[in-house]
């Protein structure tokens, strides 16, 4: 049985979600961003509950966990904002509106990768617990 389509109508499809040009790209940067800032700050809180004494060097497993948390993000946002830089280039196969998506992703997964290192580069300077 074939499943006729209204014209003007599309289906949803997963691999169009994924393409660097999506609309989900003017979003998955702040939002990545946000989840890295909660996670970081949780894992801040609970760890200087749970540890007793509170540690005496700036490179302690909280600080370094954290750190490494975050240079997983910065990895993730970079391959992205690379992948939408790529995508962004002028190419005859894509759209004005196409081109501008890939664009203002990139420039969002760069301003999110660059919020991201603004707000963990205190890890690297002061104690977890003060």
């Amino acid at each position: 049985m074939t499943k006729i389509i209204p014209q003007g109508r599309q289906t949803f499809s997963v691999t169009r979600w994924l393409r660097p040009d999506s609309p989900l790209h003017l979003v998955l940067g702040p939002v990545l961003w946000i989840l890295w800032f909660m996670a970081a700050y949780a894992a801040l809180s609970v760890g200087c509950q749970l540890l007793n004494p509170p540690p005496l060097s700036v490179f302690n497993a909280l600080n370094i966990s954290l750190l490494l948390l975050t240079l997983l993000v910065l990895v993730c946002l970079s391959v992205l904002a690379v992948r939408s830089w790529r995508s962004g280039k002028h190419s005859s196969s894509q759209t004005r509106a196409q081109r501008f998506t890939a664009r203002v992703g990139f420039v969002l997964y760069v301003l999110a990768a660059v919020a991201t290192l603004a707000c963990a580069l205190p890890l690297l300077v002061f104690l977890p617990c003060s």
